[in-house]
Parts: C-alpha cells; sequence; structure tokens
C-alpha cells in the first residue's frame, strides 16, 4: 500500500476543515455552491477540485466508485485500485505472488454488501477487502468459468440479504453466486434457450434481483431487439438447482434498449440508464 499526501491548500476550503471526519462527504469531484447576493441579484460561485495521477491516484482512467463503512472512497480504475481519506491517496497495486494484493489491476467493479464489506471485481473473479489487516482476500473464480477458459471477470456485482455475493460478466450468460462463509461459487446459467450477455445486476430492498441482458447481436429478430430486463423475487431464498422462471416487468424495446446501469433510490424506486433511450424510473 503506498500513500501520496497532497500539499496544503494556501486558501482555506471547506475541504480542508480539519474538524470534518476523515472520509466525509463527496471528496473526489467536490463542488461547493457558495450563493451570495448583491443589490438583490444572486451570484453562483463553483469551487470545483481535481484530483487524478498527479495527486496520487493509481490511474486517470476510472472505471468504478464506492464508498465504505468507514466514509473513505474508493476508485477502481485500469491501473489500480486507490482509497481517498479526505487528505490523501493510499494505493492498492495488484503485485502477482502477494495474494494479500487485489487480483488484477484492471478494476472493473467495486461493491459494498449488505454487512458493509468492499468487494472489487477483476478480470479474475472478485476480492474482499479485510480492514483490520489493510489487505485483500481474492476469490479465483477460474472453477466457474467455462471449459477450456480462463477466469470469469467479474464486471458487476451486487449482493442478497442472506450475504451472498452476485456477479457477472458482460461476455457471459451466467451469473454466479458466491457464498464467503462457505467458501463455495454457483454458477447459474439464465433461464433463455438464446444467447445472452448480462449488462446489469441488483439486488434490491425487497431481496428482488434485477438482470439486465442483450443478445450478442445488435438485433436477434425481426422486431424484436432482444433487451431483457429480467425480476426474481426472494433472491436470498434460491438454491443451488435451475433459476426460477423470471418476470419481465416490462419490454425493453418500446423504451429504448441495453441497460448499461441500476440504481435503487432510498424510496425503493428503480432507475434504469439505457443506452441512448435516457432514464426509465420503475415504482413497484
Amino acid at each position: 500500500m503506498h500513500r501520496v499526501r497532497l500539499a496544503p491548500p494556501t486558501e482555506r476550503r471547506p475541504w480542508a476543515d480539519p474538524h470534518r471526519p476523515r472520509g466525509a462527504g463527496v471528496l473526489v469531484a467536490l463542488v461547493v455552491i457558495v450563493i451570495q447576493t448583491f443589490l438583490g441579484r444572486a451570484e453562483e460561485v463553483l469551487w470545483c477540485r481535481s484530483l487524478s495521477v498527479d495527486q496520487g491516484l493509481s490511474q486517470n482512467m476510472v472505471t468504478a466508485m464506492a464508498q465504505d463503512s468507514q466514509g473513505y472512497l474508493w476508485f477502481g480504475t485500469l491501473g489500480g485500485l486507490s482509497r481517498w481519506n479526505g487528505y490523501e491517496f493510499a494505493s492498492f497495486p495488484h503485485v502477482r505472488d502477494d495474494p494479500a494484493t487485489p487480483g488484477d489491476s484492471e478494476i472493473l467493479a467495486l461493491h459494498r454488501d449488505q454487512g458493509g464489506t468492499l468487494w472489487a471485481g477483476t478480470r479474475r473473479g472478485v476480492d474482499r477487502f479485510r480492514p483490520a489487516e489493510g489487505a485483500f482476500e481474492r476469490w479465483d473464480s477460474r472453477a466457474s468459468a467455462p471449459k477450456g477458459g480462463n477466469t470469469v471477470p467479474a464486471a458487476m456485482i451486487t449482493s442478497d440479504r442472506a450475504g451472498r455475493l452476485w456477479f457477472a460478466s458482460f461476455t457471459d450468460s451466467r451469473l454466479h453466486r458466491l457464498e464467503p462463509h462457505l467458501g463455495r461459487e454457483t454458477v447459474h446459467p439464465l433461464p433463455d434457450p438464446r444467447p445472452r450477455r448480462i449488462t446489469a445486476l441488483h439486488v434490491d430492498q425487497s431481496d428482488r434481483l434485477w438482470v439486465a441482458t442483450q443478445p450478442p447481436e445488435e438485433a436477434a429478430a425481426p422486431g424484436d431487439l432482444g433487451f431483457r430486463l429480467y425480476l426474481w423475487d426472494g433472491c436470498s431464498e434460491i438454491g443451488d438447482g435451475p433459476l426460477p422462471v423470471p418476470q419481465q416487468p416490462f419490454r425493453l424495446e418500446e423504451t429504448g434498449g441495453r441497460v448499461l446501469t441500476l440504481l435503487e433510490d432510498r424510496v425503493g424506486r428503480l432507475w434504469i440508464g439505457l443506452n441512448g433511450g435516457g432514464l426509465l424510473r420503475f415504482d413497484p
């Protein structure tokens, strides 16, 4: 783990308040809006601070972000993993022969599970961070890779109420379920006879599993582009057998097609980001 400390700013800024908790708030693209009223007119001033490799970020192409249970911000890049505490970056580089480091330099996903544990997704599977040791524990996905293939990248990660981790790859049509307390990984092919690529997944507050898919080609059939959003109730109760038949709340062809990201807000509404189709909001 390598640290790079930022020089103190020459002018006092809100982010440099020594009484603020380390790691509190939004600290990478920190924007403070100051509104001043002069002669009845409001003037808006934006203060922005940019952080890059010059300040210690592992690499400038940021692929994933997450905040841990202690308030630290984590940033995955194509050149390693960085943690920001409000004052300095700590870097967690991949070291091939050191199992206490991330399993690969290219960080594809970051996720904090419902128990507060931070997970990183790489080209080799998922890695669990252990705060007490300041180290990672690698969970290689080689056992679940296709026959004759390499490890399965964890390009997206979510978790259920039972503490199980779900992850998937953009190039695969299977869901991978990891039970850390048992050290066991289970693979669930999607219950669809046609080839699929998973583009997003999420377990919501009601323990429902959402999985967005697309066909390998741009169009699967005339009149049906093949974009799907599947839904399973009771994610934490899904067993080792085949996945149950999912629900399909609506047709994505009518709303813009491929799903790129899923986000649930504090009242349980699901926001769906589309490739060129804007946003959808699902109210359960």
